[in-house]
């Protein structure tokens, strides 16, 4: 319920840190996915060499 006078006293400026705020999750989100994938690579790696 915080967000709602945010928008009304902000306007612009909350948006953009809206939007700053989406762009740090979408980074977030493909550095988890990238190593979650090298982990996993590593993983079978190591397991196809014994």
């Amino acid at each position: 319920m915080l967000a709602i006078p945010n928008v009304l006293a902000h306007g612009k400026s909350y948006k953009h840190s809206f939007t700053k705020k989406c762009d740090v999750h979408k980074l977030y989100a493909k550095l988890h996915a990238k190593s979650s994938f090298d982990r996993f690579f590593v993983h079978h790696l190591r397991n196809s060499k014994h």
